[in-house]
């Protein structure tokens, strides 16, 4: 679910009057699990997005909302205002760790993506991994001056 919002004056969508003050969730698990737009939507298949050469904010400025890659930071005119960042964030953030580490399950402790916590559906149950370092020095690499100075 993304985050509840409250309609400011009374609506009416598709024969359904919506009150004021209603509070109204898009619900993005529905949607990112949409059988018509991904075949075997509960299975995580990275190779559905190859192609898709569209941002985030690109995407969500599609004039057809469901030609979106995903609606993870809302939709419409209460989108997060923060997408640009956070999207070069995770990136930033993401891009390094598998730079890094190489992931690996722990022996006998597999990684379920199908239970989750809470009713959000979008934070999986705590599960652990082990890391191995893709470059020798690593540690080394990144306690340095180096590491941290980004050159534009």
């Amino acid at each position: 679910m993304a985050t509840p919002h409250c309609a400011s004056e009374d609506f009416e969508y598709k024969g359904m009057f919506i009150p004021k003050d209603t509070v109204v969730v898009l619900n993005c698990y529905t949607l990112h699990h949409n059988e018509e737009r991904y075949s075997n939507a509960a299975v995580f298949n990275p190779d559905r997005f190859l192609g898709d050469t569209l941002s985030c904010g690109e995407s969500a400025k599609l004039p057809n909302v469901m030609d979106r890659d995903h609606w993870t930071f809302g939709a419409g005119r209460r989108i997060c205002p923060g997408l640009p960042a956070a999207e070069r964030e995770l990136w930033l953030a993401i891009s390094r760790l598998l730079w890094a580490f190489t992931f690996h399950s722990v022996p006998g402790e597999p990684i379920s993506l199908e239970e989750y916590d809470g009713l959000s559906g979008r934070t999986p149950k705590p599960f652990r991994l082990r890391l191995s370092p893709r470059v020798e020095k690593l540690n080394e690499f990144l306690q340095s001056k180096a590491e941290i100075t980004m050159a534009f």
